[in-house]
């Protein structure tokens, strides 16, 4: 439906960088399901735009979204200064001109992500990442298992594009994603093949007893 919204532009992003959501946005568990944007020359796209400080997003799955916009692109925010956990993404994240800096959870990451993973497709002009596309601040028990392209020449990774922060326990697929190495920057995760994603023995320091659960052999972890 949010594809024909707004001159076909779709679905607005909720907070912008002079005005950004500092609210709490709880899913309780329930799914958003194909929400489309399409503004490629909009900075801070996804749901939310711009994830102010003392922002929260957490319990919430965004399914078969389709977004592209111009620097500063995830799936559940552009930019996040706050708190994003629990939350998990699949669908389409791309930048179809210049800047880039995509994610598929967040574009920019200021603020905490944590416990969160993304199947999502990313597909960038320039700099791209599985999870985060540039990552300043903290990511916690995270993966990431989606293909990640990038056109431009420049930094592109299985879980961030660039890292410049701390990554505690994080882990990208190398083979579905087509990439052996986390991006540039610090070193960010440990790459694994699809396999080794799907034990849970892999996860160091994971919660299985009240965070996430797995189907050994079978299914990535998800979330309980």
């Amino acid at each position: 439906e949010t594809s024909t919204w707004d001159s076909s532009k779709g679905f607005e992003a909720i907070g912008t960088e002079p005005v950004p959501f500092t609210g709490t946005l709880d899913g309780k568990g329930f799914t958003i399901t194909g929400i489309y944007i399409s503004r490629p020359r909009t900075d801070d796209i996804g749901l939310i735009g711009y994830l102010g400080s003392g922002g929260v997003v957490k319990d919430i799955g965004v399914l078969n979204a389709q977004i592209d916009g111009y620097r500063g692109v995830g799936i559940i925010a552009g930019t996040n200064e706050g708190m994003i956990s629990k939350c998990y993404t699949t669908g389409l994240a791309q930048n179809t001109i210049w800047e880039g800096n995509i994610g598929g959870i967040v574009g920019y990451n200021k603020g905490t992500v944590g416990n969160c993973y993304s199947h999502a497709t990313l597909d960038a002009y320039n700099t791209a990442g599985g999870l985060v596309g540039r990552n300043y601040d903290t990511i916690i028990n995270s993966y990431s298992t989606g293909s990640v392209t990038e056109e431009w020449g420049g930094a592109e990774g299985g879980f961030v594009a660039w890292n410049y922060a701390t990554c505690q326990n994080p882990y990208w697929d190398k083979q579905t994603s087509g990439h052996t190495s986390s991006g540039d920057g610090d070193p960010c995760a440990s790459g694994k093949t699809t396999s080794e994603m799907k034990q849970e023995e892999t996860y160091q320091g994971w919660d299985f007893t009240t965070v996430w659960q797995i189907q050994e052999g079978i299914s990535y972890p998800t979330l309980r």
